[in-house]
């Protein structure tokens, strides 16, 4: 028969949603009242260790909270932490996932109350309510990724939203412009003072913040190559030039020779007026 743990050695139950809960008592706080901290494991065995690492930590000192922060405070922490080593459109969209999907729906709980079911019930609600979309698959990587923080800090035993299938996004099909289509807009933009970067970015088919952080010096008119070296992005108020994110987007491209009659052409005029 099993030893029935004594009185400040924390006790380990099983929850109706299959975790296990591992609870230590750390004492008294300012208001006399009894502190417990609590931790959760996928498996008893796992718990045991938990238990132990808890029942070191408190001998140590290092348990000083009865709970891990609210969903919106760690979110917003997560933020501030790593804000700097993100790119602009990174941080975009960290920002949108937080503000407009995650503390919605987990702000008020408690970081280690997240589970896969509450993440999963989270999904199939938006799914039923707005269908899949790729939005929600964004902010679930999100969240993937803050949980992934917090497993690291040892503030969670593991990821929940890790082992959570999200449902695959509709895809919205794509309808290009016809060569007619293009070639009328192509006609009514020659009279556009940015003609000339329309001219290439359709041509070329280049992303918005390609198009618009060309410089000359990414142009060869001899060659008719074009080199895509970097893109424009916004970071809050500002724009800024910002390197391709992968490799395979730093590209050299051959221009047609329309594009390359329109590029002269516009850089004959900007000589002249500057």
């Amino acid at each position: 028969m099993p030893r029935r743990r004594g009185r400040g050695e924390g006790s380990i139950r099983e929850r109706a949603d299959g975790r296990w809960e591992v609870r230590i008592d750390i004492g008294r706080g300012p208001d006399r009242k009894r502190r417990r901290k609590s931790a959760f494991a996928a498996t008893q065995g796992q718990a045991v260790k938990l238990l132990k690492q808890l029942a070191g930590r408190q001998v140590n000192g290092e348990l000083s909270s009865t709970s891990t922060p609210t969903m919106a405070r760690f979110l917003e922490n997560w933020y501030e932490l790593h804000l700097e080593e993100w790119r602009p459109s990174t941080r975009r969209c960290y920002r949108r996932a937080i503000d407009g999907f995650l503390v919605p729906a987990f702000g008020t709980m408690r970081l280690e109350q997240i589970s896969p079911t509450a993440i999963t019930s989270w999904l199939l609600e938006h799914k039923k309510a707005h269908g899949a979309r790729r939005r929600i698959t964004l902010a679930h990587a999100t969240l993937r990724s803050a949980l992934s923080y917090a497993e690291g800090q040892e503030m969670i035993s593991r990821n929940p939203a890790a082992v959570v299938k999200v449902p695959k996004p509709t895809k919205r099909k794509i309808q290009p412009l016809s060569l007619d289509q293009a070639r009328t807009f192509l006609t009514a933009a020659s009279k556009h003072r940015l003609g000339a970067l329309f001219s290439v970015a359709i041509s070329c088919g280049l992303r918005l913040g390609e198009a618009t952080g060309l410089r000359w010096e990414d142009v060869d008119l001899t060659t008719g190559e074009l080199h895509v070296r970097q893109q424009l992005q916004k970071d809050g108020k500002r724009l800024v030039l910002q390197q391709p994110k992968t490799q395979k987007s730093r590209r050299i491209l051959a221009l047609p020779q329309m594009c390359l009659d329109v590029l002269k052409t516009h850089r004959s005029n900007s000589l002249k007026t500057a």
